[in-house]
């Protein structure tokens, strides 16, 4: 007896006579009067799930078989991309300094990093300069384009005039443009940082005339006075938490400590935005006039934390600390009155 079928029983497979052959002995017991199906889901299949030979046929076209990560073979393999790796890299280096020559004395030439990969993105996009559109010095038949980007800067406030001539002040306006966008070139200085030319490629061109033909119009005395009044309202907006209790114990109104503190917080935000060249959303008077207002709010809290800072000092309000908060509030607020003062101004201007 098989897994309790009897030795004289006999089953068949499809399609033969039964008795023609001997179940296998792995083979489950078959109930009494249990055939084989002879065709599957489709075309003549077996059944899926059946016991062999009916299971499923192997799925062809499937992923390889992957070697066992830690095997010898997937450490082979490893070994030689690595090695031909490092062959195409020494390649490359090796085409880099014939064609570069003595690119140290390039890079001391040029106050570059000395890298033979810094030079060599140097040397590249200063060839690629001549045929790609750039402007800057000593690229001639630029000079519709010298004087349409000559006009951007000067509706962006880098530059005074537009001459169509690339002369050393459009060079200065387009560092100056560059740096306060957060623009550089492909390689780096000396000193390690990204360097920035004088040199306008085409990403730069499309840069000013976006930002100078928008609605809202940030031009760059706006954007370093936003930059430069950061940190004083960063400051503000810290201390008024010793500020507010000090102007309601003297019972100060105007203006109000907890609209005053709700205005330099919109403030804050507000300059951010500015600082990174952007237009604040959430300025609902025009920008010249919510300048003014914040040189207004700032004079008038100066105005009164002199009188608070007295007072706190005198009766001993709130200790050293609440002191030193108000003196600090003080110098914030004389920088974010000046700052404010230059804004206004540009942004009037700029409109």
């Amino acid at each position: 007896m098989l897994l309790g079928v009897p030795a004289s029983n006999s089953w068949s497979l499809p399609g033969q006579a039964r008795g023609a052959s001997q179940a296998p002995a792995y083979y489950p017991a078959p109930t009494p009067g249990w055939n084989p199906p002879v065709a599957g889901p489709g075309f003549g299949q077996p059944a899926y799930g059946s016991p062999p030979p009916y299971g499923p046929p192997p799925a062809y076209g499937g992923p390889p078989a992957q070697p066992i990560q830690g095997s010898p073979g997937s450490g082979v393999l490893e070994a030689i991309k690595a090695l031909f790796a490092g062959i195409a890299a020494a390649f490359a280096r090796a085409f880099r300094v014939l064609q570069l020559g003595d690119w140290r004395a390039t890079a001391a030439r040029y106050r570059l990093q000395v890298d033979l990969d810094n030079v060599w993105n140097f040397t590249q996009e200063v060839k690629g300069y001549s045929r790609s559109g750039t402007v800057g010095p000593s690229l001639p038949g630029m000079g519709g384009q010298v004087h349409e980007l000559q006009r951007h800067l000067v509706r962006l406030g880098y530059l005074s005039y537009a001459t169509g001539q690339f002369d050393a002040a459009t060079a200065e306006a387009v560092i100056l443009f560059k740096r306060m966008r957060g623009l550089h070139q492909s390689y780096k200085a000396a000193d390690g940082n990204w360097a920035v030319n004088e040199y306008a490629t085409p990403d730069v061109q499309r840069a000013a005339a976006d930002l100078a033909t928008r609605p809202f119009v940030v031009t760059y005395q706006m954007q370093s006075a936003a930059q430069k009044v950061q940190k004083s309202l960063d400051n503000l907006v810290r201390n008024f938490k010793y500020v507010k209790p000090v102007m309601k114990w003297l019972g100060m109104s105007n203006p109000d400590p907890d609209r005053a503190e709700s205005f330099f917080k919109e403030s804050r935000v507000a300059m951010e935005a500015l600082g990174k060249g952007e237009q604040p959303g959430n300025v609902t008077q025009s920008t010249a006039e919510w300048g003014n207002t914040l040189g207004l709010y700032a004079t008038a809290a100066f105005g009164v934390l002199q009188l608070a800072r007295t007072s706190a000092n005198v009766f001993g309000l709130g200790g050293e600390e609440t002191v030193k908060a108000l003196d600090d509030s003080l110098v914030d607020l004389g920088a974010v009155s000046q700052a404010s003062q230059v804004f206004a101004y540009a942004a009037q201007t700029a409109q």
